[in-house]
């Protein structure tokens, strides 16, 4: 599961430099986004409980042990 939807309530990158400033220079130069993703993003965390957080990382837990038999 991902806490980030790429495009919808954050950005994804790849795991280098370049790609992690493209982004940074996305939202710097797109105030629309910035405030869209943001928004998404704060939607996005009001509905979640740490129950229901913790609820998942376990099922995810579970379902990587399984997967490990």
């Amino acid at each position: 599961r991902e806490l980030l939807a790429d495009g919808a309530r954050g950005l994804v990158t790849a795991p280098t430099l370049d790609a992690l400033a493209h982004a940074l220079a996305t939202l710097a130069r797109e105030p629309e986004t910035r405030r869209a993703l943001a928004q998404a993003g704060l939607a996005h965390a009001r509905t979640q409980s740490w129950r229901a957080v913790f609820d998942a990382l376990f099922a995810d837990y579970r379902a990587v042990l399984a997967s490990a038999r």
